[in-house]
């Protein structure tokens, strides 16, 4: 595809992100899904690394935490 004057062939543009400093800027309800998304598997994963610690899976705790931290990442 060919690039002329910062459109595609087919007319559309490249998405770009938001400027910060745009007036009245407020979240999108996906940037707000987004977060509470991860807010929540955040949540999630630190329960079931304190329950593991609890139980006395000390290894498994860490260890799931960590894969799930990574994942989130």
């Amino acid at each position: 595809m060919s690039i002329v004057d910062g459109h595609y062939q087919h007319g559309l543009r490249r998405m770009r992100g938001r400027s910060i400093t745009e007036h009245g800027r407020t979240a999108t309800p996906i940037e707000l899904l987004f977060d509470l998304t991860f807010v929540a598997a955040f949540g999630v994963a630190g329960n079931v690394h304190v329950h593991a610690i609890a139980v006395g899976h000390m290894g498994a705790g860490v260890l799931g935490f960590t894969a799930a931290m990574i994942a989130l990442v």
